[in-house]
């Protein structure tokens, strides 16, 4: 039995240095586990919540993956802690 393909739609943030920069950084990171399949425009945000803090650029990608629901975390969370 072979593994499901999973098709996920991942929201991606950046309000910190070269916003741009850091979305497609997080993109070109995610193969070759997650594999980028189309992606949004970028749109700004304002802050929510603690508005004290700059603008948000904002994107979503639809990825297909075989990683399940928590080890798809793990992995996205290794890109940011990496990307910083």
């Amino acid at each position: 039995m072979t593994a499901m393909k999973n098709v996920v739609y991942i929201a991606l943030g950046s309000n910190l240095g070269n916003r741009s920069k850091n979305l497609a950084a997080a993109i070109d990171s995610m193969p070759p586990h997650v594999l980028v399949k189309d992606c949004s425009p970028v749109y700004e945000t304002p802050a929510w919540g603690y508005t004290s803090q700059p603008a948000f650029l904002n994107q979503v990608c639809k990825v297909e993956t075989y990683l399940q629901p928590y080890e798809l975390l793990a992995y996205l969370k290794k890109i940011e802690h990496e990307l910083g």
